[in-house]
């Protein structure tokens, strides 16, 4: 192998002095306590965990191959931050493999004359719905911070949908996703604009009187949303309403080829105001297509529901609200299409589909490069059910948000590459397993010379963190059963070599780096600067 006896003998005294001498060197382990920063300078704190690690474990390892993480635990609730400094061996790194959620939208536009579409889309599984909303702005031309999401479930729309939630997460929940385009305005959670706290989004119900008494009243069309700002009174809120449904109400005088009473050409206030006082006038009141409701959906509210004609339509809406004792974020109206209406001439649900352009989604075969793998390693994440934190200032476990960073590099760096991954977490009562597992095989890049963690690492070592390969570990196979062999450097000739069991072989660069690759051993360059 490019080596002599005197070299194997000279490598073994030395592993054999270093074992004497790692077995000398902690005799008596001390209780240490892991220990928060509480808002002290990481360096402090490193240093700290460093040396209580020292104190239970010195060794020819520990030198040559103990590193230390930052592991940073964000409480979603008190907003604790949690900074801790562990030792770590081995890198256990998380490989790319994007899943894809397919799902539909249907998007509705601000312009009444546009009719709304129906968006199929295929997203990375963990996009958040902020990379959903770039997407269909990307589609519609709309700017995304104008698109307001939100799943509708039997026509009614039961959560706005947070920022951060995942594309699986939309796919999996009950209900389907619509988007609205909002113009001007960004809400949270629960409707209320982030931009100006004293807008409003105002969900609008549309439902069927009952035709016969059988018959029971059911919605049959998707929520409307309207915003409604601190000076609308009731009447603007109405006529807002009205706007929205402008389109039906043309629909159903063209398709009895009676002369339409809306133009929806003109989108001038004064149009739309003058259109609602014709349409739903007192002696005209026999003919209104619809009559609208006022619905308070606070459990704590005991008015239901009340008829929108018996109230001050001049009252302010925010007037109204308060004496109500609610709040806007309970605050909708229902839409209640008459009987004597011929609700198919209003076209309440109709749609186009729009183009999508598949073919420019990515591929979920292509290969990834290792430092793909530390960029998800390093990306902060939700974590799981069954895998909580436990928050010591709000006394509960919690899905806490988690980073994890390289702070000191060691000497010798082991990246094992995580080509196995459970699927599908169940659970009985409070514990969850894991199960449905599988094996990743997708290429990852890594280079033989030159891996640069400069940018990964934040302290000790951070100067000089570059390696070279000298050792791969590969698995063949899946879970069922599978085949270890090794690439490794010899040091003397500097050649790679196969090593199969019994035989060993000489190796060429371009073979190292394979889909089989599932440990590697990188040794940190010494006195070199990249």
């Amino acid at each position: 192998m490019g080596y002599g006896q005197q070299d194997s003998q000279e490598l073994l005294s030395y592993l054999l002095d270093g074992l004497h001498e790692d077995l000398n060197r902690v005799k008596k382990k001390p209780i240490v306590e892991t220990k928060d920063s509480d808002n002290r300078p990481d360096e402090i704190v490193a240093a700290e965990a460093w040396e209580n690690h020292l104190k239970r474990n010195r060794s020819k390892i520990q030198e040559l191959m103990h590193g230390q993480f930052k592991s940073t635990l964000d409480c979603p609730d008190c907003k604790r931050i949690s900074i801790t400094f562990d030792p770590f061996m081995m890198l256990s790194v998380p490989i790319p493999n994007i899943e894809y959620s397919k799902f539909f939208a249907y998007f509705i536009y601000a312009n009444n004359k546009k009719l709304p579409s129906k968006v199929n889309l295929v997203m990375p599984s963990n996009a958040t719905a902020t990379e959903v909303a770039a997407k269909l702005s990307q589609l519609t031309k709309v700017p995304a911070n104008h698109i307001v999401m939100g799943l509708v479930k039997e026509h009614r729309l039961v959560e706005f949908v947070e920022k951060d939630a995942t594309a699986h997460y939309i796919k999996e929940h009950p209900g389907i996703l619509f988007c609205y385009e909002i113009p001007g305005l960004a809400t949270n959670e629960g409707g209320m604009a982030i931009e100006d706290k004293k807008n409003f989004l105002i969900k609008v119900y549309i439902s069927a009187e009952p035709k016969a008494f059988y018959e029971s009243e059911k919605t049959i069309s998707y929520t409307r949303l309207i915003t409604v700002e601190p000076l609308d009174t009731l009447r603007t809120v109405y006529i807002k309403i009205f706007e929205k449904l402008r389109p039906q109400f043309n629909n159903y005088f063209v398709k009895q080829n009676l002369p339409s009473q809306v133009d929806l050409d003109n989108r001038d206030w004064q149009t739309i105001e003058k259109e609602y006082d014709k349409l739903f006038s007192e002696e005209n009141e026999s003919k209104w297509l619809y009559k609208l409701f006022f619905r308070d959906e606070n459990p704590q509210s005991k008015a239901k529901s009340k008829p929108c004609n018996v109230l001050d339509e001049n009252e302010k809406f925010s007037t109204f609200v308060q004496k109500n004792g609610s709040t806007e974020q309970y605050m909708t109206f229902e839409v209640k299409i008459s009987k004597n209406t011929k609700t198919e001439l209003l076209g309440l649900n109709q749609c186009t589909e729009l183009p999508t352009g598949d073919g420019d989604e990515p591929d979920p075969s292509r290969g990834y490069t290792i430092y793909d793998c530390l960029d998800l390693f390093t990306r902060k994440e939700k974590l799981e059910k069954g895998n909580e934190w436990y928050c010591n200032k709000c006394k509960e476990h919690k899905q806490a948000a988690k980073k994890m960073e390289i702070y000191k590099a060691p000497q010798i760096l082991i990246l094992h590459l995580k080509r196995f991954k459970t699927s599908k977490v169940s659970n009985i009562g409070s514990f969850y397993f894991s199960h449905g597992s599988k094996k990743i095989t997708s290429l990852v890049e890594f280079p033989l010379e030159n891996l640069d963690l400069r940018r990964y690492v934040l302290g000790e070592g951070k100067e000089d963190a570059i390696y070279d390969l000298y050792a791969v570990s590969n698995h063949y196979g899946g879970l069922g059963g599978g085949h270890y062999t090794a690439y490794a450097k010899n040091p003397f000739d500097h050649k790679w070599y196969d090593f199969n069991d019994s035989s060993v072989h000489s190796a060429s660069n371009k073979e190292i780096v394979s889909p089989a690759a599932y440990v590697l051993f990188y040794k940190k360059r010494e006195n070199k600067k990249a």
